[in-house]
């Protein structure tokens, strides 16, 4: 499903839209900080400006947040933050991170239903 020499692979959803530049910015970001296994995009509300989630998390007492929800884009924070797991409508994994979790396998068969573009 991809090129063997591939080192991301960008899973987005057919509904979602990128702003200009955006992959271009995913890569670069991808590239300085490796070890960030799955950079994630701002999802936006649907014809609006109202962040849906800027990433997912969990507490230790099994509570799940959404980071930036119900914010105005741009919603800027004073540091990078790292969160439980990655919106699959857009974001960007690094090939070499997934397989080390899942072994030879990119994404497991029975929870896999969608197209993936690889770079």
């Amino acid at each position: 499903m991809r090129d063997k020499e591939s080192k991301y692979v960008l899973l987005l959803n057919n509904d979602t839209v990128l702003f200009q530049g955006s992959l271009k910015t995913f890569v670069e970001y991808a590239e300085n900080y490796d070890t960030v296994a799955g950079p994630q995009g701002v999802m936006l509300k649907y014809k609006s400006r109202h962040i849906d989630t800027a990433g997912d998390y969990i507490s230790e007492l099994l509570e799940f947040y959404v980071l930036g929800r119900g914010h105005e884009y741009p919603w800027t924070l004073k540091k990078p933050v790292y969160v439980t797991y990655a919106d699959g409508s857009c974001a960007l994994y690094r090939v070499e991170s997934v397989v080390r979790s899942l072994g030879n396998k990119l994404f497991i068969d029975e929870f896999s239903a969608m197209v993936m573009t690889t770079y």
